[in-house]
């Protein structure tokens, strides 16, 4: 299925304010904004209906897939969720994997309280077969959505990532996106956003996950980055990468960071 154009779509013209980033300390980066897509008043949101019921693993069977994942060293945002005492939230396997529309369902929307990285997260931790999904909110997106935590998460063997420092988040976005392979998906920070991407035949595609409404899979070109990445200059120098997902669905200590983003609800 071809990605719909947001704009055409929606009839909304997104705002260009930044995605709220968060920092280590909760204070507000500079020039960074909390308005979001999802605060403009146009915007109508649906009522979320309760998340269905899936047959589970058991949490033995569920730890053991968990300890067979491929092991690797705690990143600095594991040390500053415990740091932080952010609640571990334990989280059950799939019995059966959901299709990725169905994934996508169940944890896309405004009410979940998480952001845009939280939810990029959570979409990987189902994709890699797990029932985690995030209405938290709090200290929990505030540590997961800083930059550079998410660039931590690539400083491990076999996970392929291209990271760019720069004050120009229009070039950055440019070089980016050149490592865009088909049939493979990534997360995206760059701007004042984070988004699973991908390259769908021959248009790039990024999912809207902060809207139950409008979820899904939309065109990614320059001006739709501008937009929803929020590519305006910024006077520093800051962190922007690309993650390939397989590297990271086959770590454990990925997985594991889920526990304190998993919220049970539903």
């Amino acid at each position: 299925m071809a990605a719909r154009d947001f704009t055409k779509q929606t009839g909304i013209q997104r705002d260009s304010a930044r995605e709220f980033i968060g920092t280590i300390d909760g204070k507000q980066p500079r020039g960074i904004l909390t308005t979001t897509l999802n605060e403009t008043p146009d915007v109508k949101e649906l009522k979320r209906p309760p998340i269905k019921a899936v047959p589970l693993k058991t949490r033995e069977e569920t730890d053991t897939i968990i300890n067979n994942l491929e092991d690797s060293t705690e990143t600095l945002v594991h040390k500053i969720a415990k740091l932080k005492g952010i609640k571990k939230n334990p989280f059950l396997a799939y019995k059966k994997q959901p299709a990725e529309n169905e994934i996508i369902e169940r944890i896309a929307g405004f009410d979940t309280q998480g952001n845009c990285a939280t939810l990029a997260h959570t979409y990987i931790a189902n994709k890699a077969g797990f029932n985690v999904s995030d209405f938290r909110g709090g200290v929990s997106r505030e540590v997961f959505s800083d930059r550079d935590n998410i660039v931590s998460l690539s400083a491990k063997k076999g996970i392929k990532a291209h990271q760019i420092k720069t004050n120009n988040p229009v070039q950055a976005y440019r070089e980016l996106i050149k490592f865009i392979q088909p049939g493979k998906e990534y997360e995206l920070s760059v701007g004042g956003h984070t988004a699973i991407v991908r390259l769908n035949k021959v248009e790039y595609e990024y999912l809207e996950l902060q809207s139950y409404e409008n979820r899904g899979w939309y065109k990614l070109d320059e001006k739709e980055a501008k937009r929803r990445f929020s590519l305006d200059p910024v006077d520093s120098a800051e962190n922007n990468i690309i993650i390939e997902l397989d590297g990271l669905i086959k770590r454990r200590k990925f997985i594991e960071l889920m526990y304190y983003i998993n919220t049970t609800r539903g």
